[in-house]
């Protein structure tokens, strides 16, 4: 897919506002790969998939918080590979488990605190 094309797509449902620029291709870039990576493999019978489907729903607000974190990373295929598989990790884990049980209290921003666990144990933020 072209480059702008990709840019204005992820950009019009607001993913990138408050980035530079730069980040801005960068992450349109990465979020394009990630979501073609977890479409290919959502094609795959169930047993035979390689990411659960809290990868899906977690692996976009990660990637964002890791650029705005760590604007200098280099998204290449590789990384985002590796960050895909270390997410997964994160969903097989006890802590995520514990996390998600504390969703029925209305105080506690699940989402955010897996974020925030995922980039502080992974990238040192």
């Amino acid at each position: 897919m072209e480059e702008n094309i990709v840019y204005q797509k992820w950009n019009s449902l607001g993913f990138l506002d408050g980035l530079s620029e730069d980040n801005k291709i960068k992450l349109a870039n990465a979020f394009e790969y990630t979501a073609c990576k977890l479409l290919a493999d959502a094609d795959v019978n169930k047993e035979n998939r390689k990411y659960n489907d809290d990868v899906d729903t977690i692996a976009f607000p990660i990637l964002r918080r890791v650029v705005t974190m760590l604007p200098l990373l280099e998204l290449t295929e590789d990384f985002i590979d590796g960050f895909l598989l270390k997410v997964l990790g994160l969903t097989e884990s006890s802590v995520y488990d514990g996390i998600k049980d504390l969703h029925a209290d209305p105080q506690f921003d699940v989402e955010a605190e897996l974020i925030k666990l995922f980039v502080k144990l992974n990238y040192g933020q």
